[in-house]
């Protein structure tokens, strides 16, 4: 592997340290880093909106890719986001972001965020922000349960599954209840691209909308309010806010 070497010293030269990026930023008056302007995503920004806004919030992100996110939250008045990321490549780039934009009030942490989340004992969040991860997870329906014990208010988007596809149907059993989609699997994609930012693992499973809005109801958020997803260029997906109150 060649190494970079910088030379100008300017936040913008930190974003040449690793490629496969998938977010675009703006900084200094030049576009760094990927194609998608992630940092004014239209789907937090209703997220944002539709919870009464974030200020003074403490928010756990889960899976924040390269921390545009992060930066979208934090200028929108978040008071701290601790964001667990788990692969690598995107860890760096998510500390790149923190230090080109001086995200002082981010704090982002190496590793599998549902470990995270089960064994979490501090003091409770305002907020997950689960967007973009469950369909990557081999067992969502876990992951629901045990981000309610850590806040009453979350927000999701996610790709689920399509009645209409052909392929198999399953089932995760979990507290006594039943809950249906479709299991995926990642296998080796991880290995094929430089800019993959999908699962930990080599299997996913994505549950059907219907299920997916029934497990956060079972889980104790009673009021779940639903944004338009349209459907892209990887099938059904769901955007919405759940919480307690």
């Amino acid at each position: 592997m060649n190494t970079i070497i910088g030379t100008d010293c300017s936040p913008e030269s930190m974003f040449q340290v690793i490629g496969g990026w998938t977010s675009q930023f703006q900084l200094n008056g030049k576009l760094v880093g990927g194609s998608m302007r992630l940092d004014q995503d239209p789907r937090l920004a209703w997220h944002i909106k539709t919870i009464g806004g974030v200020e003074d919030k403490r928010i756990l992100e889960l899976g924040p890719l390269e921390g545009a996110h992060t930066k979208m939250l934090l200028d929108a008045g978040a008071w701290e986001v601790i964001a667990v990321e788990g692969l690598s490549d995107c860890f760096i780039r998510c500390l790149i972001v923190k230090e080109a934009f001086r995200m002082v009030r981010a704090r982002f942490v190496f590793g599998d965020f549902c470990n995270y989340v089960a064994n979490y004992a501090g003091i409770r969040f305002d907020l997950v922000s689960a967007a973009g991860v469950l369909y990557h997870q081999s067992n969502p329906v876990k992951l629901i349960y045990d981000i309610a014990k850590i806040t009453d208010t979350v927000i999701v988007w996610s790709q689920v599954a399509d009645h209409n596809e052909k392929g198999t149907v399953g089932d995760i059993v979990f507290n006594n209840k039943s809950y249906s989609g479709r299991p995926y699997r990642w296998g080796d994609a991880r290995l094929k691209s430089e800019s993959y930012c999908a699962s930990l693992y080599t299997e996913a499973f994505w549950l059907f909308p219907e299920d997916m809005i029934q497990c956060f109801i079972d889980a104790g958020f009673i009021n779940i309010i639903q944004g338009e997803s349209l459907r892209n260029e990887n099938g059904e997906s769901i955007l919405f806010t759940a919480s307690k109150k």
